[in-house]
């Protein structure tokens, strides 16, 4: 048998947090960081998501038709429609006076000169919509492209 129970019943607050009001306030904060951060997370990959088509020069071009009215060229072990071939059809002005910028989906971008431009295809091989350069790094490999800004 045990003996008498001494002190007042605990609730399941105390339990928690603790006897200081600080406790619990740090509680609730960590418990709205933590539903920010989920909403953040959840945010970012609903906008991953890839895009059926692009633009160059307010031309929109889809991608699954991409390769029908342009010749085709390997780069890299990928098939894709030049660079050059787009930004003529684009009907840009004096092309080798512009930089162009590749925006993917995600936001990243990377800046190139038309000479980068004349190395580069635009594939959707392997179900993988992206630019790919002969000559650069594949930090400038944008994936998911949904636009060419002609600067």
């Amino acid at each position: 048998m045990s003996g008498p129970v001494t002190g007042s019943p605990v609730g399941i607050r105390q339990r928690v947090f603790g006897r200081s009001r600080w406790n619990v306030f740090l509680g609730i904060l960590a418990v709205v960081i933590l539903i920010g951060s989920f909403t953040v997370l959840a945010m970012n990959t609903m906008n991953e998501k890839g895009s059926d088509s692009f633009t160059l020069n307010g031309i929109t071009y889809e991608w699954d038709t991409l390769d029908e009215g342009f010749d085709t060229v390997e780069v890299q072990g990928y098939l894709g429609v030049p660079l050059v071939d787009l930004v003529e059809d684009a009907g840009v002005q004096d092309p080798e006076e512009h930089e162009y910028k590749i925006i993917g989906a995600d936001g990243y971008f990377k800046t190139v000169t038309w000479e980068d431009m004349g190395s580069g295809i635009l594939t959707n091989d392997n179900g993988e919509n992206k630019v790919v350069f002969e000559n650069k790094a594949k930090a400038y490999w944008i994936r998911d492209v949904v636009e060419i800004e002609v600067i």
